[in-house]
């Protein structure tokens, strides 16, 4: 009789746990946004060599040390935005790509790995359960060119890419989305949730190194028509939200808010959620 209550306990224990792991996350991209004046942009470049958003969060989340091991410069190994190559062997070694951070990892996950294991970088790299959101809309075209989500054009906070050419790189690099251009607001516009990984699928696929942001997608998702995954479920669907959290999945807002969204939300009304300049009144959720 007692073992459902324990369960229940247990459980919101972990959801608190992990409300906190991403209330931080959200006061280190509100302080980065406070010293840069600017939201960390999703990833270094267009580049396989980039890295993603999270090392820019690093000193605001107090791993300073860690952040630090990124940019200290190391003998033939390139940097973009100050940051070593994370493709790189040399920086590699260091092993500043392996450091376990419990922040980015969610206790409710049935997470059975914390490192990669098919990366597209390098296997053994750390990996976590969080994800900023990219907006409603996956990477398209129209017409063949520009991108969308690219650069301030972007429907999400985190644009997936930055340049379309190597020559815009160098003419117009994209510095990263202001708080100002959050035309909706702040607090109705999601910022960072829990990425879903479905069982057997950790390490693997869309769960590389947090750290890399080769492939993007290992730190960034949708939060668009899909919806949302949530245990229990059999959902396979790749590059959205969701947890283990029965029936929730909790995200911080961008004014620091943290909120559990049930699992059940129309994914019309999520799309509203994750875009930043819909300028769309919000349904109850």
């Amino acid at each position: 009789l007692l073992l459902p209550a324990v369960q229940s306990a247990r459980e919101t224990a972990r959801r608190m746990a992990c409300s906190n792991n991403l209330r931080q996350f959200g006061l280190g991209i509100q302080t980065h946004h406070d010293a840069k004046k600017r939201i960390p942009r999703a990833r270094s470049s267009n580049d396989a060599s980039s890295h993603s958003w999270v090392v820019h969060v690093l000193p605001f989340i107090e791993q300073a040390a860690i952040h630090a091991s990124f940019v200290a410069p190391i003998a033939g190994v390139t940097q973009q935005d100050g940051v070593n190559d994370p493709s790189s062997a040399a920086f590699r070694a260091t092993g500043a790509m392996q450091t376990v951070i419990p922040t980015m990892l969610c206790t409710s996950s049935a997470r059975d790995t914390k490192v990669t294991t098919a990366s597209t970088i390098a296997n053994g790299l750390f990996c976590g359960d969080y994800a900023a959101n990219l907006g409603p809309t996956w990477y398209t075209t129209s017409g063949g060119n520009p991108p969308q989500n690219l650069g301030s054009t972007s429907d999400g906070p985190f644009p997936l890419l930055m340049w379309t050419t190597s020559k815009d790189r160098l003419k117009k690099p994209f510095k990263g989305l202001k708080f100002s251009e959050i035309e909706d607001g702040l607090s109705t516009t999601i910022f960072l949730g829990e990425k879903w990984i479905p069982r057997g699928h950790f390490g693997k696929e869309s769960d590389d190194c947090l750290y890399s942001a080769s492939p993007h997608e290992n730190s960034l998702r949708l939060a668009g028509a899909d919806g949302l995954a949530s245990e229990p479920s059999t959902s396979t669907r790749f590059y959205t939200f969701g947890s283990y959290h029965p029936s929730v999945v909790p995200f911080v807002f961008g004014d620091g808010r943290v909120v559990a969204i049930s699992s059940e939300i129309a994914g019309s009304v999520l799309q509203l959620l994750s875009n930043r300049m819909d300028g769309q009144p919000i349904p109850s959720y």
